[in-house]
């Protein structure tokens, strides 16, 4: 059970962005140092030099281009070979207050130079993720608005012809189709909102009593037709004791909706469980099983990232890749917790916690 969009690719050398990891950064870093002092050891005889003149073109490129860390590497082995090449054999190997004032500037003067340098980085690479991800959601939304969109109008088309639209059996067959793919349509839209509204801050919650028992029931309701269709069963099963708790009814329903919808859209044969529980740690738990094709155990290190999309299922590629994103995110809104294990080939499992938001006195004891 899937959801999401691609795997992430190494990143490159940029003049702008810098080195892809930091080991390279580190290497730079030395091997920028090394220059420096190669070349100042070789044209010593021959120019007299400022004695960090050189060491700092090795640190204002190593942080430039690797950041903090290797900008004080680079700062670090520029002082200690200026010391150790340059003022100990010309002072007889002693060194004197104004040396280590000077050695102590360059650090001061490095250690600035990189945190710079970071903040540069930092701020570069982030507006690099930022237009990377609009272009990743143009591409996709364009996509997945057409498809439905044009789904629609194809039916609709033939809904106008004659012998489609005195069909009653077949008239029907089409607008459910329509609803359908409108249905999609919807549900890409708020998916787009939702998401904006998280990352901007203005999204709301409103606390209320939630039966998740009556809740669940009512959402599977609207979900069996399809699994169904499929040849799937939802094997519903409730723990007496699981309490009526102050949540977010509708992030809830989101949640749950997302997640059980999943199940059914990435599971071919077989069954689909979900149990609902009570927690020793003042929570609901809704465990959510299925017998689809499963996740491999890289990709459940980025599954609730946005965008992201499992390899490992068969319906790769449908959908944004917004909605286990949402998920994460609701879940994080209403302070609760959700896991998931799965393996390759033997189904996915997601248990999500949901803590009870009434005043502690309100609250009647239970027990998993």
């Amino acid at each position: 059970m899937s959801d999401g969009s691609s795997t992430k690719r190494p990143g490159r050398f940029d003049l702008l962005t810098g080195v892809p990891s930091r080991r390279m950064g580190y290497g730079l870093a030395v091997l920028a140092t090394a220059s420096a002092l190669l070349l100042k050891l070789a044209i010593g005889t021959w120019i007299e030099s400022p004695p960090f003149l050189l060491f700092f073109a090795a640190v204002m490129i190593s942080s430039w281009y690797g950041g903090l860390g290797p900008g004080l590497l680079a700062t670090l082995l520029a002082a200690l070979a200026d010391v150790y090449f340059f003022f100990l054999p010309s002072q007889s190997f002693s060194v004197k207050s104004p040396d280590i004032l000077m050695v102590a500037l360059f650090v001061l003067e490095g250690v600035m130079i990189s945190l710079l340098s970071e903040v540069r980085l930092s701020a570069l690479r982030q507006a690099r993720e930022i237009n990377r991800l609009k272009s990743q959601l143009l591409a996709i939304v364009s996509h997945d608005l057409r498809t439905p969109l044009n789904a629609i109008i194809g039916y609709s088309s033939l809904l106008r012809e004659p012998r489609v639209s005195e069909n009653r059996t077949k008239r029907e067959e089409m607008l459910e189709r329509i609803h359908q793919n409108a249905r999609i349509q919807l549900d890409l839209i708020n998916n787009i909102l939702d998401l904006s509204r998280i990352e901007t801050g203005k999204i709301s919650v409103q606390m209320e009593r939630v039966d998740f028992s009556e809740l669940i029931q009512e959402m599977l309701s609207h979900l069996e037709p399809l699994a169904k269709e499929k040849g799937l069963e939802i094997d519903f099963i409730v723990d007496p004791a699981t309490p009526v708790i102050r949540t977010d009814r509708g992030k809830v329903r989101q949640i749950l909706t997302n997640l059980i919808g999943n199940a059914v859209k990435f599971t071919e044969r077989g069954a689909i469980q979900v149990r609902l529980y009570p927690s020793s740690q003042e929570k609901v738990l809704v465990e959510i099983r299925d017998t689809g094709s499963g996740i491999s155990e890289e990709d459940l290190l980025h599954i609730f990232e946005p965008f992201f999309q499992a390899r490992a299922s068969k319906n790769a590629g449908s959908g944004t890749g917004l909605g286990l994103s949402i998920v994460k995110k609701f879940v994080d809104l209403l302070g609760g917790t959700i896991e998931v294990a799965s393996k390759p080939g033997a189904g996915t499992t997601f248990t999500v916690g949901f803590p009870d938001h009434r005043p502690a006195s309100l609250r009647r004891p239970h027990s998993q």
